[in-house]
């Protein structure tokens, strides 16, 4: 997930899911936030390992894995990076965004 935010701050309604009206925070991923546009996704290679699908709506585990890659040398041997994902980077089906542009 990536936001308008340049902290990758962002809220969501569950209203949909839960039925609260309050607006829940929600962040995006270190490794997302340079993505600013749609074609910034098709350079984008990353493998998520997610736990299965639980009847849990606020409780969620699971890790981001990418090679990153030095701009200043692209001949470098790439760097393998993880980030653990949790509830509070995810957006749901069913859910609506707040307070961001995207």
């Amino acid at each position: 997930m990536s936001t308008s935010d340049a902290d990758g701050g962002c809220f969501v309604e569950t209203k949909n899911l839960d039925g609260e009206t309050n607006l829940k925070p929600r962040q995006s991923l270190q490794c997302g936030r340079q993505i600013r546009h749609a074609k910034d996704c098709e350079k984008a290679e990353f493998l998520i390992e997610s736990e299965a699908p639980l009847p849990n709506l606020y409780s969620y585990s699971a890790a981001i894995r990418w090679d990153q890659r030095d701009p200043d040398f692209p001949d470098a041997p790439r760097k393998e990076m993880i980030e653990p994902i949790s509830i509070n980077n995810m957006l749901l089906r069913g859910c609506s965004l707040r307070n961001t542009d995207w």
